[in-house]
């Protein structure tokens, strides 16, 4: 991808750059991931991951996590650098990367985050986490709320985040532990503004309230 955006992308569908990630596409190179037209400086960000060596670190991360929660899997994992555009919506594309598994075997980037190794590896070791519960389901998402909770309690727990039990969140959990939407799941982990955001019904809940309880109870 740093020698895909360095191409022009004058033309649109038409220009170099975006020829050459269909092309990578087409290869089943792990690109999709990425906005191959976007205007941002996501150069400079990879730019930063390769100087960082990223990749290793990922790779290192994301082994050592496998041996820690016992995942036997042979699997192929990468990193992705979004940036927000016209079919990319920020926390819309963190639902479907966390919760709808599209893609378990990318970590994702945003552009315009911090580049640091803590960084690299707490999404290594939150996607492992993924990895192993996806696999586990033979493959599908999270399909009730309790899942959902589990799986991303344990990948932020296991990353290093803290979080705090809360009593209403704990008796949503429990009037709501078998529902499938991921509307339900969305507005305990994130909150009533974000799932208002993305069209959904609010249940009571404030920003990332039903995260920071999901952790505490996987930790």
């Amino acid at each position: 991808m740093y020698d895909i955006y360095e191409l022009s992308a004058s033309g649109g569908e038409r220009s170099e750059r975006f020829t050459a990630y269909r092309q990578a596409a087409e290869e089943r190179k792990p690109v999709f991931g990425y906005n191959p037209m976007t205007r941002e400086p996501v150069i400079d960000t990879i730019r930063e991951l390769i100087n960082l060596d990223a990749e290793a670190i990922a790779s290192e991360t994301a082994n050592e996590t496998a041996v820690k929660i016992g995942l036997e899997l042979d699997a192929t994992m990468h990193l992705s650098v979004a940036t927000p555009g016209m079919w990319t919506d920020r926390l819309g594309t963190e639902v479907e990367h966390r919760l709808k598994a599209v893609d378990p075997t990318g970590i994702l980037i945003w552009y315009d985050d911090e580049i640091t190794v803590k960084q690299i590896r707490d999404e290594a070791i939150g996607q492992t986490v993924r990895l192993k519960a996806i696999s586990e389901r033979k493959g599908r998402p999270a399909a009730t709320l309790e899942e959902a909770v589990t799986q991303e309690g344990t990948a932020l727990a296991l990353a290093g985040a803290v979080g705090t039990f809360h009593q209403r969140a704990a008796d949503i959990l429990t009037s709501r532990s078998d529902d499938p939407s991921l509307a339900t799941m969305v507005a305990f982990l994130y909150g009533d503004n974000d799932a208002s955001a993305m069209g959904y019904t609010p249940i009571g809940l404030d920003n990332r309230t039903g995260y920071s309880h999901a952790i505490a109870i996987h930790s």
